[in-house]
């Protein structure tokens, strides 16, 4: 039964705001057992001390990588046109079945910037993109390795298919974004930036 007790509070002492510990108690040792504890307790200490030391290990070695991404497509008369609010989904490639993507969203300005551990990773975007009659997908794997890594999503790298009509009654938004955008203005001051519109009786400005 001590032993169903040890576990949980090996796995306080261990965590990361704990290290001390953690460095004192070495893998491949008896742990207790000079104290009276039942071999099959000492067992489980080595076993959960040996787990999380390698846990512990595997983490310090993956350094961080600053992941600044930038989403924008080519109109027809040759303007670079950012894509505002595009959802996108990173999954470490080998993660477990079933484990939750790392979501991103990008700035009014079609940019968004992330921390991220280093490794490979699969980018995907679960909505489409529809852009002067076309629709716009993205799915592909990209290594990142620090310090730093830049990622363009563009025309070159994505799906692109013909765009469906929009049933009778329905909005299309990629008109409506084609007609509101040029309403976006940027707000700058001492303490940082961003996005909004300028209004007056008569509407958008």
């Amino acid at each position: 039964m001590r032993a169903k007790f040890l576990v949980p509070l090996l796995a306080l002492l261990l965590s990361p705001a704990s290290g001390l510990v953690a460095q004192q108690l070495l893998p491949g040792h008896a742990y207790g057992r000079g104290y009276g504890m039942p071999k099959h307790e000492s067992d489980a200490v080595k076993s959960y001390v040996t787990a999380a030391s390698q846990g512990n290990a595997a983490s310090a070695q993956l350094p961080a990588v600053n992941l600044k991404i930038r989403a924008a497509l080519v109109t027809a008369d040759l303007k670079v046109q950012p894509i505002p609010k595009l959802s996108l989904e990173l999954r470490a490639v080998g993660a477990p079945a079933g484990a939750e993507p790392i979501q991103v969203t990008t700035s009014f300005e079609g940019t968004a910037e992330i921390a991220l551990a280093a490794g490979r990773y699969r980018v995907n975007t679960p909505h489409p993109v529809d852009f002067e009659g076309k629709t716009y997908t993205w799915d592909f794997e990209v290594t990142l390795e620090p310090p730093e890594k830049s990622l363009e999503l563009s025309r070159d790298n994505a799906k692109v298919t013909e765009a469906t009509v929009p049933p009778a009654g329905e909005p299309d938004l990629s008109a409506q974004f084609r007609q509101l955008q040029p309403c976006v203005v940027t707000v700058r001051s001492e303490i940082g930036h961003g996005t909004g519109f300028i209004l007056d009786r008569s509407g958008l400005i």
